[in-house]
């Protein structure tokens, strides 16, 4: 079996290097990742870790953003270009892992048409906030998160992005393959009676890093959002952009981390829960042992 990676990326220079090598190491035989305009180091490490891994690196400035089409792209060019037998969609700020530890690929099968995993996400203490590599030990998932609305979100400033309810992702067969939704959280597939659902395999979701990380995607899209004025924004964007351009980004972020009082009353409540260490730290830790 040869498993291929497809990542979507844009000025990801503090995460897709660590996203890469964590993969690679998890049971990924290949990448292909699309760089879609990136301003930061990014093409620079992309070029720098395409020495050590079979990785093609697809440069697409486009502002269109037509992720759907994009990634269903990429799922059959890994098929044609590296005999690619599933292909899993991904994110740089995601981090796929089988739960006891195995290859990804031992979870696998050359008959799944599409497989869709579980995704949390995971919350920063207050401290991590103000490094650039804090995200790794982090210990915080969401297990059940509060379902408010997205109206709720946006209007209601006690509220917290990573505490929401979020939608699976999925890995998929690229022959047969018809299209991958926008956010890789579905997709459709000719051999659909092979679908499946797998506990296996879990997504480690880190969508709020550092600040100064935080700070430069919000400022991107304000750039988007003045290039692009007739474009929706979803929910979160446009309550982050209320936020900078009323020079409240700060407090913004701080709504999204939590201090010692906060993680104890969630745990308390079972909102979260510690999971010391993560897959991600794990293979941190091995590698500087």
């Amino acid at each position: 079996m040869k498993l291929v990676m497809t990542l979507l990326v844009k000025n990801e220079e503090d995460t897709v290097e660590t996203n890469i090598r964590f993969h690679a190491d998890q049971g990924v035989d290949a990448f292909i990742v699309m760089d879609n305009g990136s301003t930061d180091t990014t093409p620079d490490i992309l070029r720098t870790v395409q020495k050590e891994y079979e990785l093609t690196v697809v440069h697409n400035a486009s502002t269109a953003y037509k992720q759907s089409q994009w990634m269903t792209g990429m799922a059959r060019q890994a098929r044609k270009e590296m005999g690619a037998d599933l292909v899993i969609s991904n994110d740089a700020d995601e981090f796929w892992s089988a739960r006891d530890g195995s290859s990804l690929k031992t979870k696998l099968s050359l008959l799944d048409s599409v497989v869709t995993v579980r995704r949390y996400n995971f919350i920063l203490d207050e401290t991590q906030g103000e490094d650039r590599d804090g995200y790794v030990h982090c210990a915080n998932r969401v297990i059940n998160p509060i379902l408010y609305t997205s109206q709720e979100y946006e209007v209601q400033k006690k509220l917290s992005m990573p505490l929401q309810r979020i939608a699976p992702k999925v890995i998929v067969n690229p022959v047969g393959l018809l299209h991958i939704n926008g956010g890789n959280h579905r997709a459709k597939h000719m051999m659909f009676w092979r679908n499946r659902k797998s506990e296996d395999i879990v997504v480690d979701h880190y969508p709020i890093l550092s600040y100064k990380n935080f700070e430069k995607k919000i400022q991107s899209r304000q750039v988007i959002r003045a290039q692009h004025p007739e474009r929706r924004l979803n929910v979160h964007y446009r309550r982050w952009l209320a936020s900078l351009d009323a020079g409240e980004l700060k407090q913004e972020y701080r709504q999204m981390l939590v201090n010692e009082k906060e993680r104890d009353v969630l745990q308390r409540v079972g909102v979260i829960e510690r999971v010391e260490p993560t897959a991600l730290a794990r293979w941190h830790a091995a590698r500087q042992a």
